[in-house]
């Protein structure tokens, strides 16, 4: 009987491991409540504790974390925020969610990690991401690593990230280089990517000699070789306390030991930028420069809004680079803009107003022709400028006998002081500075004309 008793004990002290929600040791199977399978472990993690976790964003609407705890669940990573997937312009988004998640999980007794849904098509944009998820957590009491979600939002041609077409190296630079931002300001980093991304999309194992891996893959067991320490098996799962399916994760604990917190570089705290000054100038683009700071992460560039008198942001630098270059500027405008530097998240005093007027298009003419004695009817359309210069000339060249006079019209009468000879006449527009001085724009075709 005793030995009928010893070993029922040792298959039930078995099953009780096998059905552990939270923990398990040395054993390369485990079965998961929460979707009803069992999941297959890679030995490499037998001798590691598995803790079971789940992320959440404002998709699982409001969470009773103390029902989550409860049901076996020990850690969660709460989405901080998203990169929106439209090409047009950079969109960084606070989920709405975020601070409750954070501020219940941690009351709820739950050990908490953060992440932003990344879609950075270079280095600085992923830099702003990872600032901007810094700046919003702190104060939280925030222990596991902070993650750059990087992943396809899986809309082809109309995804920022999706049609970029980037090389597995920049791909890699853009991780690195929000990563590389966490590990500075004192957290442990982490790259959330699913199986297939980190093998074909990003040097994984790059990555994994400065940030952790969180590997996403929907299976009951996976074949992925590389380095990871979390594991993302489904998304079905279900917690009490959460309405809905919910994405469940095992967290094999240390098995990255090498990757851990660092004390934050000191902050060399940004200076205001200076010397912003003209390098090269269109009709349609304008490039600037300014005083290179060596400890700069990279800049911000700011531009002047004159119907909502305002400056608003309107890009930045890729890196610490003391160039920005600006297309599409409407022709004839005047602009102002402002240059800022940022080390490490913080940003310094914007510079002194920067002043720069793009040139206005060539004028196109619509007539020139004599109809009265010793005159010449003279029209064109109409560009943005502030006026018109234009001249008359026996010299086709107008190197000699021309005369220049300025308007604001966009047809004039000129007098001649010749009849019965030959005349050629151009224009150009012109805008003028706030300080006086006169850009203008080329000179429009030459018409020649012969005088009554």
């Amino acid at each position: 009987m005793k030995k009928i008793i010893k070993i029922f004990s040792a298959i039930l002290a078995v099953i009780m491991v096998l059905s552990s929600t939270s923990v398990a040791f040395a054993y390369t199977q485990t079965y998961s409540k929460y979707d009803d399978k069992t999941y297959t472990h890679n030995t490499r993690f037998d001798a590691l504790p598995k803790v079971i976790g789940i992320d959440v964003s404002e998709h699982n609407k409001t969470i009773d974390f103390n029902k989550v705890k409860a049901d076996g669940i020990d850690f969660v990573y709460v989405r901080v925020g998203y990169t929106g997937y439209t090409k047009s312009k950079l969109s960084l988004n606070f989920d709405p969610y975020y601070q409750t998640n954070i501020a219940n999980a941690l009351a709820a007794g739950l050990q908490v990690g953060v992440y932003w849904y990344s879609q950075a098509v270079n280095e600085s944009e992923a830099s702003q991401e990872a600032n901007m998820l810094l700046n919003a957590i702190a104060g939280y009491n925030v222990t596991l690593p902070v993650v750059d979600d990087y992943e396809f939002a899986g809309v082809g041609d109309n995804g920022r990230l999706d049609s970029a077409n980037l090389s597995k190296d920049q791909m890699t630079a853009n991780s690195l280089a929000f990563l590389n931002t966490v590990a500075q300001r004192g957290y442990v980093p982490c790259l959330y990517a699913n199986k297939s991304f980190l093998e074909n999309r990003v040097n994984a194992s790059q990555i994994a000699q400065i940030a952790k891996i969180w590997l996403a893959h929907y299976n009951t067991v996976t074949g992925y070789a590389g380095d990871y320490e979390y594991w993302q098996f489904t998304s079905s799962g279900k917690v009490d306390g959460i309405s809905g399916r919910v994405d469940m994760n095992v967290w094999y604990q240390g098995a990255m030991p090498n990757i851990s917190a660092q004390p934050p570089v000191p902050n060399a705290s940004p200076k205001k930028v200076t010397g912003v000054k003209l390098k090269k100038r269109t009709n349609t683009t304008l490039t600037f420069t300014w005083n290179k700071q060596v400890s700069a992460t990279y800049y911000n560039i700011y531009k002047y809004d004159f119907s909502a008198d305002k400056y608003v942001y309107l890009g930045s630098t890729q890196g610490n680079v003391n160039s920005y270059y600006i297309s599409g500027i409407p022709e004839g405008s005047y602009n102002k803009f402002k240059v800022s530097a940022v080390v490490l998240g913080i940003e310094g005093a914007k510079s002194a107003v920067y002043k720069e007027v793009n040139t206005p298009k060539k004028v196109k003419i619509k007539l020139a022709k004599s109809k009265k004695k010793k005159k010449i009817t003279y029209k064109w359309k109409k560009v943005k400028c502030t006026g018109y210069q234009y001249q008359w000339s026996t010299s086709k060249k107008f190197k000699k006998n021309y005369l220049t006079k300025t308007t604001k019209n966009t047809s004039v009468t000129i007098k001649t002081s010749k009849s019965k000879k030959t005349y050629y006449v151009r224009v150009r527009a012109y805008v003028k500075h706030p300080n006086g001085t006169k850009y203008y724009g080329k000179w429009s075709t030459v018409k020649k004309v012969k005088v009554k």
